[in-house]
């Protein structure tokens, strides 16, 4: 649902998601049963835009998700727990054209994660952000981005704070927007036993799409990121260094099935964590995660789209007890309706 004037635009977006599990076999004693995972899950979104004067644009954006997936609160987790949290994320900012060429941009960034059960630690992240802009022509750029920010837990992990710098360069084609980046990430913990980490980072990010069809979706895309950094969640000294891939593709067949092939790859390197290999030997932990889905749909109206979903969810590692196998099927379908449209 949205509002749009000349200067102005207004967006705000809901979802729900509601999962149910069930037991094909019978659950061995001391082991939690599937329907103990049962939740309702949900994602709020207000983003506002608005330019008051010539040269200025100012945003506000606010993000609220309730959720089992771990992912949604670190990129570069590979965490496989269900644990149910919720987080927010709050913006607040700005950019300022300060010639026909260069742009500067400011904005604040507070996250919070709670837990729902108390077990786990809570976490809070203030964050600063610069950028400076350079603008090479109407569809390329040169982006100079600096990040600060503080994190904090509720119970005995270190905190810490971060500094980190990234180049990128973005170039916009017809049907092709292409990213690349490079810079350094610094992180200083404040405990005496957990050492610095610091690594160069680097983003590829390539997108392909053909011609969008009259509601503003592509009918075939292509897209693939890669991209080098640190985990942002650790808990206790559990941090590591990553490299992630995202690779995913899509088509719409005859204006009605839509298909979508989704494929990540994920390592994690940790620092500090060691423990005993299948073979007795004690190593620093080091996983590597391979994700691939295959989701075929039908759209009932414009509304409303039935699916079906199967992938596979490997987590490899050097450490005893660490390996994770997952397969994955999901049979539903997707609402969304504009209340706002005409």
């Amino acid at each position: 649902m949205g509002y749009e004037t000349a200067k102005t635009q207004i967006t705000l977006d809901a979802t729900l998601d509601w999962y149910n599990y069930r037991d094909n076999d019978d659950v061995p004693v001391g082991q939690r049963k599937a329907d103990e995972f049962d939740f309702t899950g949900y994602t709020g979104l207000f983003n506002l835009v608005t330019l008051p004067v010539e040269r200025l644009q100012l945003l506000l954006n606010d993000q609220f998700i309730s959720t089992r997936d771990q992912g949604q609160s670190d990129r570069f987790s590979n965490a496989v727990d269900r644990t149910e949290y919720v987080i927010n994320r709050f913006e607040v900012g700005g950019f300022y054209d300060l010639t026909e060429r260069f742009t500067a941009g400011l904005r604040y960034n507070h996250q919070m994660l709670d837990y729902v059960p108390d077990f786990r630690e809570d976490s809070y992240i203030n964050r600063g952000l610069a950028d400076l802009i350079y603008n090479l022509s109407r569809t390329s750029l040169l982006d100079l981005n600096y990040q600060y920010w503080h994190t904090s837990y509720s119970k005995i992990s270190p905190d810490y704070v971060s500094n980190q710098v990234r180049l990128d360069y973005r170039q916009e084609f017809s049907r092709l927007e292409i990213s690349l980046g490079a810079g350094y990430h610094h992180r200083n913990f404040d405990s005496q036993t957990k050492e610095d980490q610091e690594i160069p980072i680097f983003l590829v990010d390539i997108g392909w799409h053909n011609p969008a069809d009259p509601v503003g979706k592509p009918v075939t895309f292509a897209a693939l990121t890669w991209e080098r950094n640190l985990n942002e969640l650790g808990y206790l000294t559990w941090y590591h260094k990553s490299h992630r891939v995202d690779l995913t593709a899509g088509h719409i067949f005859m204006e009605r099935i839509p298909v979508q092939i989704t494929g990540i790859y994920l390592t994690a390197d940790y620092d500090d964590f060691i423990g005993p290999t299948p073979a007795g030997a004690l190593d620093r932990r080091y996983d590597e995660t391979h994700k691939l889905s295959l989701r075929a749909g039908y759209i009932i109206t414009h509304w409303i789209t039935f699916f079906v979903e199967g992938g596979i969810d490997r987590r490899n590692s050097n450490l005893a007890g660490f390996d994770y196998n997952n397969d994955l099927f999901k049979l539903g379908f997707e609402s969304a309706f504009n209340f706002g449209a005409k």
